[in-house]
């Protein structure tokens, strides 16, 4: 069964709860949770303690992996948006609560 690998970006106060959902989508093995990027290495070395997804400051340490989707958690959605278009791979974000997709125009 195809399990997309995703990167989840962002662990600020909502990106917790996304973090938790993907885990549980991951038990059901609905997905696999890939990575996951922030700016503060501390919650990194946090949430990355007894896991088996890779973990990074920096976006461009998922450039050459086989990454099926992004995840972006983030309340400045624009500026993160351009910094991550290099990842070859779908892209959605999520602000106040609401999944959107975003596709380029």
């Amino acid at each position: 069964m195809y399990k997309p690998k995703i990167v989840l970006m962002g662990m600020g106060n909502f990106g917790k709860n996304h973090l938790r959902v993907l885990k549980e989508l991951e038990i059901q093995s609905a997905c696999k949770l890939f990575g996951v990027v922030d700016i503060k290495g501390e919650t990194l070395k946090v949430i990355g303690k007894g896991h088996k997804f890779k973990t990074s400051v920096d976006f461009h340490d998922f450039l050459k992996d086989d990454v099926s989707a992004k995840h972006v958690v983030a309340g400045n959605t624009e500026n993160v948006i351009k910094k991550v278009e290099k990842l070859d791979c779908p892209l959605g974000f999520c602000k106040r609560g609401e999944f959107y997709p975003w596709r380029k125009s």
